[in-house]
């Protein structure tokens, strides 16, 4: 079964995770549309130097 929407937005991370794995599926429109953001955010991030990660997609120029 594939996971929901609700797990990869709240995944809960064993103890000693170092990394996981969030699939973003682009689909190329062909629309013009600019530069698009996602932003990854660690609600309890404990020791990280870094608890949140911006994505940019950018447009398809044929």
């Amino acid at each position: 079964m594939a996971p929901t929407l609700a797990q990869y937005l709240l995944p809960t991370l064993p103890s000693g995770t170092d990394q996981i794995t969030v699939p973003v599926n682009i689909i190329n429109d062909l629309l013009p549309e600019g530069a698009e953001t996602v932003v990854l955010t660690l609600n309890n991030p404990c020791s990280c130097l870094n608890p949140q990660e911006t994505l940019t997609i950018l447009d398809y120029t044929p």
